[in-house]
């Protein structure tokens, strides 16, 4: 299943990896443009190619790039790579369910609540932890967005990921590839995508 395939990629990253992307998701919250964020930032003394490696865990951060991050982002370069930077502003737990909060598109809040439950108004109350879910909410939410609901929001941050988790971004992931596609791209893909996603005869 991707989404378990992209949650154990992300528990396999390395904490100067996390602190990284975590330290450009303050700055800029589409992932897609981390890598040529960290190019500007940077002044290009990081290339775009070699941020993407960084960013997928592909290479470790060497000396003199830990020094220029650290100098860019006002951190210190030892905690770069030993402390989780992600969890000191906010608790990880937060952070993931203000980022599932977010990711809920328009329209979709109230079914979500109906969903899981709860009232819009609660549900709007768990941004910022105003109010903590209760965990039987918790997983009915974690379901409503597609993501397993024994998944571990409170030391997992899933926030971080650069792949869409939700089936919400993958859905808008989709949508947006689909519109950069060229008539003749989609006129050769028509075939297949009409046969992956030809409605079943149980539908």
């Amino acid at each position: 299943m991707l989404v378990k395939a992209i949650l154990k990629d992300i528990l396999t990253l390395s904490v100067a990896c996390l602190n990284l992307r975590c330290l450009l998701w303050s700055r800029e919250n589409n992932p897609a443009q981390w890598a040529e964020f960290l190019e500007k930032f940077t002044r290009k003394s990081i290339s775009r190619r070699r941020a993407n490696a960084l960013l997928q865990g592909n290479s470790s951060l060497n000396e003199a790039e830990s020094l220029v991050i650290a100098e860019m982002f006002s951190v210190d370069a030892e905690e770069l790579h030993s402390v989780p930077l992600y969890a000191r502003d906010k608790s990880v737990f937060e952070s993931n369910i203000n980022f599932l909060l977010d990711a809920l598109p328009r329209g979709q809040r109230k079914a979500a609540a109906k969903m899981i439950g709860v009232k819009d108004q609660q549900l709007s109350r768990w941004k910022n932890l105003l109010v903590r879910p209760r965990a039987s909410h918790l997983r009915a939410f974690l379901r409503f967005h597609g993501i397993d609901p024994d998944f571990d929001l409170e030391k997992q941050p899933l926030f971080l990921s650069m792949e869409p988790i939700s089936g919400f971004g993958q859905k808008k992931w989709l949508q947006s590839r689909i519109e950069q596609m060229s008539a003749k791209e989609i006129g050769l893909m028509f075939p297949a995508l009409k046969k992956l996603l030809k409605p079943s005869e149980e539908d």
